[in-house]
């Protein structure tokens, strides 16, 4: 795989070739989002990684990394926040059990304002990591802080 072993102009260009003959393959808007988003990468990379996540979505709308994906972007610099948040719901809403999801959407409601939200879901993660000490006491920790806030 040209992307494993980094040469990226190759990778492209297979990525490229694949949504051209397959073009409702997911996967392959899938991985030239990804490309576009992991690679050195400018604003122009980026915006269009997006647009390469959304068609991904736009063909298969359960498609859980492409909204992971789409939110990590959205969370960079506090690009988009609320999109951020709508893309973590849709991770849970698909069936994610990912406590730093959960975690993520408690952080993004808090700064949004939202903070009853904000403490739903950090009490939601809590209990996916009830057996975790670590993950409980980040959690616990930011209870705290949205509450003293």
């Amino acid at each position: 795989h040209y992307f494993d072993r980094g040469d990226y102009k190759k990778a492209k260009e297979n990525f490229l070739l694949a949504i051209k003959t397959g073009s409702e393959l997911p996967e392959a808007y899938y991985n030239m989002g990804f490309l576009l988003h992991k690679i050195p990468r400018s604003e122009e990379d980026l915006n269009e990684a997006i647009l390469y996540y959304n068609k991904t979505i736009e063909i298969k709308p359960e498609y859980q990394r492409a909204h992971q994906r789409l939110a990590e972007i959205y969370m960079e610099n506090g690009r988009d926040l609320a999109k951020v948040r709508y893309h973590l719901e849709k991770l849970i809403e698909l069936g994610t059990s990912d406590p730093s999801i959960y975690y993520n959407l408690s952080l993004v409601s808090h700064l949004l304002g939202s903070d009853i939200e904000a403490l739903h879901w950090a009490e939601e993660g809590l209990i996916l990591t009830e057996d975790d000490l670590q993950a409980v006491a980040l959690f616990e920790d930011l209870i705290v802080k949205i509450k003293s806030e």
